[in-house]
């Protein structure tokens, strides 16, 4: 029986990353809140975390940084009870991202310190090679430009290694 729940909530998360992925927020905002609210019944933590975390991602797109921030509060909380790394590290870098479009560099560093942590010990070089661009743009912004262009150079070097040509051409743009 909660195999079969799992599963559903797994297909509604899925459903909700197709839907975000065309702009379709409404219905994403459905089905990531359908996936949680099956995982959470089913006992599937981890399940829940990750629905609740995309729940947060789609507040941080709409520029909804209060619920956005309380999304991840929400989705660490249960990500910390499980052990769950890679949802934490997750939260930490966007709500990094919050904090840079709120141009406060102090937090936003903070937080992409945390996850640049988590990121190295998963060994997730290509959520290393994202959050390298984003100390990048942080430290740009800051007029930090030896630290930026570091960080950009980082960015590059793995986004070639993992063959991500959307994030070797941003680094690149940005290097020239």
């Amino acid at each position: 029986f909660p195999v079969t729940i799992t599963r559903e909530a797994v297909v509604c998360n899925n459903l909700g990353n197709n839907y975000s992925q065309t702009g379709n927020v409404v219905e994403a905002l459905a089905a990531y809140q359908q996936a949680a609210k099956i995982a959470y019944a089913a006992g599937d933590l981890r399940m829940s975390a990750r629905a609740e975390k995309n729940i947060g991602a789609l507040y941080s797109d709409g520029k909804d940084f209060e619920r956005a921030l309380q999304q991840f509060e929400k989705a660490e909380a249960i990500a910390r009870s499980t052990g769950d790394t890679p949802v934490l590290a997750d939260c930490a870098n966007n709500r990094g991202v919050i904090y840079e479009q709120q141009n406060n560099f102090g937090k936003a560093l903070q937080s992409y310190e945390e996850a640049m942590k988590l990121y190295n010990a998963l060994q997730q070089e290509d959520r290393l090679g994202l959050l390298y661009n984003n100390l990048g743009v942080v430290y740009k912004q800051m007029k930090q430009y030896d630290k930026a262009i570091d960080y950009y150079s980082q960015s590059l070097a793995l986004s070639e290694k993992l063959g991500d040509k959307y994030l070797t051409a941003a680094n690149l743009g940005t290097l020239s």
